[in-house]
Formats: C-alpha cells, structure tokens, sequence
C-alpha cells in the first residue's frame, strides 16, 4: 500500500486587519479561511488569541471590536487573564502573612514556619503550575 504525502496547509497569516490600534484579525490557511483574534497583553507578556467563528469580514471585525473592549475593560479593572502559577501563589501568601506579623497576629517565628513549608509545597509540586490545573485532592 503507497502512502499519501501530506502536504501541509501551512500557518502563515493572510488578510491582516488592525482593529483600533490594538489588536489583530486574521486569517490562517489551516483555519480554513475563518478569522483570527490576537491582542498583545503587555502586563503579563502574552497574547490573547481567539476565533472569530466566521468567514465574514465585517462580523469579524464587529465581534474584534467588542473582544478588544472586554479585554480592555478587563486589564484596566486589574483581572488577570491568564491564570498565576503557584510560585506566584506563595508569594502573594506570604506578603499577606507578612501583615500579620506586622500587626502582631503572629510571630515571626511563625512566619519562618510558614515560609519552609510553602517552600516544601514548591518541591512537591511544581513552582511553573497554573493554578487552574490543581483540584481538591491534588495534596492528598
């Protein structure tokens, strides 16, 4: 039996559309001819991709515009689009122990505790694991 050669479709963008300075509609030939979202998020260094769903132009650009918006709306409010890992996680915990010391809730000792038993958390688990990815039993 002959193999059929593959050939590939290829993922060089065609058809680049600025929407409002920010973002980026698209289209991919492996995609089949359906638009692209992009917008760069430079607080957290990433980029937001999504589907538009559709091989029109003006309803992709319409449904661009209003994901540029939420984004927007979403970044400036302070919400994090992409999920913390856990390293991040530890940290954010011991800033907020660390009121409690100040306060005089807890010792420092106590602090110091808390601290290496995080640390022990981060040798168990990895320091680069999204947040979303633990479930209830994942220490057990």
């Amino acid at each position: 039996m002959v193999r059929k050669i593959r050939k590939s479709k290829g993922t060089w963008t065609n058809q680049n559309h600025d929407i409002l300075g920010k973002a980026q509609i698209y289209r991919v030939l492996a995609s089949g001819d359906v638009w692209q979202f992009r917008m760069w998020i430079p607080d957290e260094k990433k980029y937001v991709r999504k589907t538009l769903r559709t091989k029109d132009l003006e309803t992709a650009i319409s449904r661009a515009e209003k994901e540029v918006f939420d984004i927007h709306s979403d970044v400036s409010s302070g919400r994090k689009l992409f999920g913390i890992n856990l390293q991040s996680l530890v940290d954010a915990f011991l800033e907020w122990r660390q009121k409690d010391v100040d306060v005089g809730d807890i010792t420092k000792g106590r602090l110091v505790t808390i601290a290496s038993q995080t640390k022990h958390i981060l040798n168990y688990k990895s320091p680069d694991l999204k947040i979303s990815e633990l479930d209830r039993q994942s220490f057990y």
